[in-house]
């Protein structure tokens, strides 16, 4: 019989001109989902604009964005504030460091939002129940409203990105623009989003005129 051998964990952290993309895809998804939640009246009501979209086109319109909002969410956060070195971060994993950007203050705001997104949504847990969290008290799993609170943690993810656009690096102007076009799209989750952050040669020239192709992080 032969022995079935688990592949090695690549080892090489994608380039950061590459992987931009991938974070410019996170931001608007999240950015998007937060629009959608403060702009259509989240969660679903009879009385909000949500309500009649749950009536002409989908049901459960609230539910789907909130989790959208709630997952890209969590990987924005897992962006801005894991470290290479530490537990549970893959060689894979695009972060903040691989840009080589100082890490702003804003970030140490995220921290408390990872473990209750990660226990009340990406995973079934016994968290869930409310008799259960009445009896075990744990400040990590504390339940977390998304339905009313989304807004802070809104708040907190642009506020980071928006000082990442305030730090002394080629990449600032990016995430400058990122940010930018992330607030518009929360104060209109129907806007149209700048075709220079799209996935096209517009990106290529923008990530061009700021980044060297051969600049690496440190």
């Amino acid at each position: 019989m032969t022995a079935t051998v688990k592949a090695a964990e690549p080892t090489t952290v994608l380039d950061p001109r590459a992987a931009f993309v991938h974070v410019i895809a996170v931001f608007r998804a999240f950015a998007t989902a937060l629009g959608a939640s403060e702009q259509l009246g989240l969660p679903t009501s009879d009385e909000t604009r949500s309500g009649r979209i749950n009536d002409e086109y989908v049901r459960e319109f609230g539910i789907m964005a909130r989790d959208s909002l709630l997952m890209n969410g969590r990987n924005a956060v897992m962006f801005l504030t894991h470290k290479r070195g530490k537990k549970k971060v893959w060689a894979t994993d695009v972060l903040l460091e691989d840009f080589g950007l100082a890490v702003p203050p804003a970030v140490a705001a995220l921290d408390k939002f990872e473990r209750p997104i990660s226990v009340h949504v990406v995973h079934i847990t016994a968290w869930r129940d409310p008799d259960y969290r009445a009896t075990h008290v744990n400040e990590e799993t504390c339940w977390v409203n998304w339905d009313h609170d989304t807004t802070a943690f809104g708040d907190a993810v642009l506020g980071a990105l928006n000082e990442l656009g305030k730090t002394e690096s080629p990449w600032s102007p990016l995430f400058a623009k990122l940010h930018t076009a992330c607030e518009a799209r929360r104060a209109d989750p129907t806007c149209h989003w700048p075709d220079e952050l799209a996935y096209n040669d517009k990106l290529v020239a923008l990530i061009d005129n700021h980044v060297s192709r051969d600049a690496t992080a440190p």
